[in-house]
């Protein structure tokens, strides 16, 4: 018995199909790691699944913080695991390319069930593998349900989950934790019942106050945030976010406690949740806004492609157009518009000053335009942030990402999409952990903690899993920014079903 946690580890491991329920910060990560420190190396691997490479990096933490060998392991999310094991055996060329990583995705889990129905391979898995611990089960689509069944045909499963933090949205049907599908788990279930986030923080009555929500969420009954001591509420104006630094009115207390949490006042970390995961342009202008609030984005965003095709694909005037494009996507730039058109060319000044800087731009970009080598890109990005004062990066993950792209590229001989794989490949072996003040969403945020959270828009989240997500990342201090207290979201993926269009995502969407 784990004297945390309350968990008969034994008891979990040793039967064929195993569940632990757990709800967010009750100590679900440190129980994985729990089962690798007690685990009986013998060979064979745990292998661990998860959804989101956030959640990966929360695990990885954990792990090397106790020491824990890595030949007793292997950790993955369910779409990468099935990717690689396809790709083991199965010709790249047969799968879509990476401008789809949701229908890439897709097919390979398609190829995966057909290799594990393999006899040859079920030996190499059963060689390999002692056990398989899937983590955050809630959150996998019916096709991944069956994937794993098919493992469990040839290795202990053990599986962890919490339906209130059922966040995805399927074209197919998700999980039913209490479903019949499920009922050889069931049979050995366990529940972890201590909220240890809050509680080793030092804020045992903030996490308090959460699982109360949490069973009010779980009841489908309305929350009343003006009900809690240890949360801070700030009624908000739909208008609010949009405030001007120039404007004589005053300034809203959201945009107030937003700026305090983003200066240097403040050192510790923050993350703001916006209610909207399927839609970039709302977090991309709070971003461009605010100064020093970064935007977490998924390692698979089409925006990563899209960026490295168009510089592989241009050369010349079209080539600028493309820089051009990525630094408006990336960065504060608003200006670029006055000193380069859409087709790529360097506008014509008549101010002597700005004669000077238009030809300045010229000289440098002229002779590198028509090489798209990763070296010229990279060297006319420089020159135009550097003319043009372009010094704020807003979306620092694509701007560094597609930087380091561009570095690998060109020191490794290799085509930038090339780069991109090895990039991608990396992020999914190692997790992605956030550290720093970011905005993101549900999805993004799902399996990370942060000291401080800040809600957006709280009335507006789809569903009671979304909300309770939310809510959940913080450790030490939560606040509320919504135009009601009174919080009601529906509680079940089938109570939006009626408005599917909106606000349904695909499983491997921003994973």
């Amino acid at each position: 018995m784990d004297a945390q946690t309350g968990i008969d580890l034994d008891k979990f491991l040793t039967a064929n199909n195993s569940m632990i329920v757990a709800p967010a910060g009750h100590g679900k990560t440190h129980t994985i790691v729990d089962c690798l420190e007690q685990y009986r190396y013998e060979g064979k691997k745990i292998l661990i699944l998860t959804h989101t490479h956030a959640g990966i990096a929360s695990i990885r933490e954990k792990i090397t913080e106790r020491n824990i060998p890595t030949k007793y392991y292997e950790i993955n999310t369910i779409c990468s695991f099935s990717l690689n094991l396809t790709l083991s055996y199965v010709p790249e060329d047969k799968l879509p390319d990476d401008s789809d990583m949701n229908d890439k995705y897709r097919k390979a889990q398609e190829f995966a069930m057909t290799l594990l129905s393999s006899k040859p391979i079920r030996s190499v898995m059963k060689a390999k593998y002692d056990h398989v611990i899937v983590d955050e089960y809630q959150d996998c689509e019916f096709e991944q349900h069956r994937l794993i069944n098919k493992l469990g045909e040839i290795i202990k499963v053990h599986i962890l989950g919490d339906a209130m933090q059922g966040i995805f949205d399927f074209n197919g049907s998700p999980v039913d934790l209490n479903g019949v599908h499920l009922s050889a788990y069931q049979e050995n279930c366990q529940t972890l019942s201590t909220p240890w986030r809050w509680i080793n923080a030092g804020c045992p009555e903030l996490g308090q106050e959460i699982l109360e929500i949490r069973q009010l969420l779980d009841n489908g009954q309305a929350v009343n945030i003006h009900n809690y001591k240890q949360i801070v509420y700030i009624k908000t104006d739909k208008m609010d976010y949009f405030w001007a630094a120039k404007s004589s009115a005053e300034k809203p207390e959201i945009i107030k406690i937003l700026q305090y949490y983003l200066s240097d006042r403040y050192n510790g970390n923050l993350l703001v949740i916006h209610p909207e995961s399927h839609r970039k342009e709302p977090r991309t202008k709070l971003a461009k806004r605010l100064f020093n609030l970064g935007m977490l984005e998924s390692i698979d965003d089409k925006d990563y492609y899209d960026t490295l095709n168009s510089f592989d694909n241009s050369q010349g005037d079209a080539l600028i157009a493309s820089i051009r494009d990525f630094l408006k996507l990336t960065c504060i730039a608003g200006d670029i518009d006055d000193w380069i058109r859409s087709d790529g060319k360097i506008k014509n000044k008549k101010n002597e000053k700005d004669i000077l800087k238009s030809e300045s731009l010229n000289n440098i970009i002229n002779p590198l335009k028509n090489e798209n080598s990763p070296h010229n890109i990279l060297t006319i990005i420089y020159h135009i942030r550097d003319v043009l004062g372009i010094n704020r990066v807003a979306r620092k993950d694509i701007f560094y990402t597609i930087e380091r792209i561009l570095k690998d590229a060109q020191n490794r001989n290799i085509t930038l999409l090339d780069a991109l794989k090895l990039n991608r490949d990396k992020v999914r072996r190692i997790g992605r952990s956030i550290h720093g003040k970011y905005i993101g969403t549900t999805l993004l945020t799902k399996g990370l903690e942060c000291e401080t959270v800040i809600v957006l828009d709280a009335h507006k989240f789809p569903t009671a899993e979304h909300l309770y997500v939310a809510l959940s990342r913080c450790s030490r201090r939560l606040i509320v920014a919504s135009e009601t207290p009174i919080l009601h979201p529906p509680k079940s993926r089938t109570d939006i079903s009626k408005n599917k269009k909106t606000v349904q995502l695909s499983l491997f969407d921003e994973l």
